[in-house]
């Protein structure tokens, strides 16, 4: 509609006293004129978009509707298609014999939706099962263990006792030295391991974990 058009309208016309009459007469003049079929087709492809509200697309389908004699039912069918969600949530939705009532379930359903959101928000857990199963497959170079890397393995081993490590796997056979250079006691960390007449210096303990955590013994004289 232009509005020379409707300027053309307006002097033709006689008996306009009225906000309301020239209202009429310009909707009359202009409107656009659909067949029953085209409407239908119309409200059945319109979905509801992501950013609109359930109202909006409410007020938006029953806009389209009055273009042609669309029944209640044929238009409450058609909105309830078109929101994008499982048949049982919209359950809630179908039964209603008028738009009115329609539009109070749509209300509900509105509120239904926000509440779940949110409670399915708030009782998600972070899954950590994973986390705990890559832990698992982490390997020690060190002491062969698994869940631990190897840097870890450094506080594990200032314990002269460490838990979980696997000695079996670890131990060599002791330095061995002259008679003079013997000491007068077995060495302290081999006794613990159960290595008997292990006579060499502690200093030289091959089967010590950590030596700089341990006092050096004193050498023996040349």
């Amino acid at each position: 509609m232009s509005w020379g058009n409707a300027s053309l309208v307006v002097r033709s016309e006689t008996g306009i006293n009225s906000w309301k009459q020239l209202k009429d007469l310009l909707i009359e003049e202009f409107k656009i004129s659909f067949n029953s079929a085209e409407v239908h087709e119309m409200l059945q492809k319109r979905k509801m978009k992501s950013n609109e509200s359930h109202l909006e697309y409410f007020y938006s389908m029953k806009e389209i509707s009055q273009q042609s004699s669309i029944d209640d039912q044929a238009l409450i069918t058609y909105i309830i298609k078109g929101i994008n969600d499982s048949t049982q949530n919209k359950i809630m939705l179908f039964g209603c014999t008028s738009i009115i009532e329609f539009k109070t379930k749509l209300q509900v359903y509105k509120t239904y939706k926000r509440e779940m959101k949110q409670s399915e928000s708030f009782n998600r857990v972070p899954n950590v099962s994973n986390e705990v199963g890559k832990r698992s497959q982490i390997h020690c170079y060190n002491c062969q263990q698994q869940g631990h890397k190897s840097y870890e393995y450094k506080a594990k081993i200032r314990n002269p006792n460490p838990k979980n490590f696997n000695y079996t796997k670890v131990l060599k056979t002791p330095t061995t030295h002259t008679v003079q250079d013997l000491p007068p006691n077995p060495c302290k960390f081999c006794t613990q391991l159960r290595i008997m007449n292990a006579f060499h210096w502690g200093y030289s303990c091959i089967n010590k974990p950590c030596r700089a955590e341990t006092a050096l013994q004193p050498q023996p004289k040349q």
